[in-house]
Parts: C-alpha cells; sequence; structure tokens
C-alpha cells in the first residue's frame, strides 16, 4: 500500500519529502497540526494562505501559546 501512494509522485518530489522531513521537529510539527480539531486547522490553512501575501510575525505569549499575526497596514 505504501509504495502504491508513493507511486503517485516524481523521485524529485520524493526527494524534496525526504529532505523537508529530515528537518529537526518535522514530525512533531506536523503530528501537532494533525493534533488539532478540524475549526482550529481550517482557521489556520485560512491564515497561512494570506500570510503569503503579508507580513507574518509570531510571538510566544506567557501562557506558552505560539501567536501568529499579520501587523496592520500602516
Amino acid at each position: 500500500m505504501l509504495f502504491s501512494a508513493l507511486g503517485q509522485y516524481t523521485n524529485s518530489e520524493l526527494l524534496e519529502l525526504l529532505y523537508v522531513g529530515q528537518e529537526p521537529g518535522f514530525f512533531d510539527l506536523m503530528r501537532g497540526l494533525y493534533a488539532l480539531p478540524d475549526e482550529s486547522r481550517l482557521i489556520l490553512q485560512n491564515f497561512l494562505v494570506t500570510a503569503s501575501r503579508r507580513a507574518t510575525t509570531g510571538v510566544i505569549d506567557p501562557d506558552g501559546r505560539f501567536i501568529l499575526q499579520h501587523p496592520a497596514f500602516e
């Protein structure tokens, strides 16, 4: 089953996935994203879609939450 699933990707796409997967913390990040409730994941996805066109900042608040935001336009 795994090999048939991998067959839909090109060699270069598989090499890119291998490269990204070796980044420290990658799988912890993926587990965290998939553990989010569907609504929260959709909100994050929509935020990130608009982030490519706007500046984005992130801070960790005193409660340990990572807060992403688009700064207001000046």
